[in-house]
């Protein structure tokens, strides 16, 4: 039997019981990525206890989302001031442009950082190819863009609406299928991505408990020069890697505290 979600908010209970110490908790982790939890905006961490509903509310929603945007692999934290010239000129909105292509979807506003998830091999860098927001490994050598697929026009004519995307991803290598910020199955060409997505539609139909609406947000196109399995073997072992240190430290980590 597959196990019950729970929320980050609902793991943090598991080490803070005291629920006026769980709010406090969440607050100064919030703090450190997100604007308008501070003190001045009515988050008094020695008053937790007259939090409003929708105080708390807010406080449960911006931490859910943290630990959505941190966890499940590995994500590089950019500051804004890291973007390049020519994406930073053109003020907040196109910082913002460039957390939507991150798959931010929530809490763009008050971000202090982009959530960027990589192969955790090299810091990734945001660059614009032909206009289009990519994120970039310098070190392996490709690029990646996610093109958000709007789910009313995927249920009119999914085929159609992959396809069109041809003039915009000349040169591409090839396309996976993004689930929220994860992303599974590749696909040499937009028509056989346009195949998968309708065998999804029709095995997800819209209405049943994992429609696809639910969790079919776009697509991700991988610009390389490179084979193919030679990348995508490369981007495996990177994060297999990346897991295997955060394990390891991990570990000295606990060690130190016996």
């Amino acid at each position: 039997m597959p196990k019950k979600y729970r929320s980050g908010f609902e793991r943090l209970a598991k080490q803070f019981q005291n629920t006026d110490r769980r709010y406090s908790e969440a607050i100064l982790a919030i703090r450190e990525n997100f604007n308008g939890f501070e003190e001045f905006n009515g988050y008094d961490l020695d008053h937790v206890e007259s939090f409003t509903d929708a105080q708390k509310k807010q406080v449960r929603r911006y931490y859910n989302t943290l630990t959505e945007y941190t966890e499940g692999g590995p994500v590089y934290k950019m500051a804004p001031d890291e973007l390049p010239e020519e994406i930073l000129a053109g003020g907040r909105r196109d910082v913002e442009q460039v957390m939507k292509a991150a798959q931010m979807r929530e809490g763009r506003k008050k971000a202090k950082f982009i959530f960027i998830r990589f192969d955790g091999d090299s810091i990734p860098e945001v660059s614009l190819r032909d206009k289009e927001i990519v994120f970039v490994n310098n070190h392996f050598g490709y690029e990646k863009a996610f093109i958000p697929l709007p789910s009313k026009e995927l249920a009119r004519n999914a085929r159609a609406t992959i396809e069109s995307l041809g003039p915009h991803v000349e040169g591409a290598r090839y396309f996976r299928i993004a689930n929220g910020r994860h992303e599974f199955y590749t696909a040499s060409d937009l028509k056989a991505l346009a195949n998968e997505v309708i065998r999804l539609q029709n095995r997800y139909a819209i209405g049943s408990k994992d429609s696809w609406t639910r969790w079919l947000s776009g697509i991700l196109v991988y610009y390389t020069d490179k084979p193919i399995k030679q990348t995508i073997n490369y981007i495996t072992r990177s994060k297999e890697s990346f897991k295997k240190r955060v394990k390891r430290e991990s570990a000295k980590v606990r060690n130190k505290r016996k």
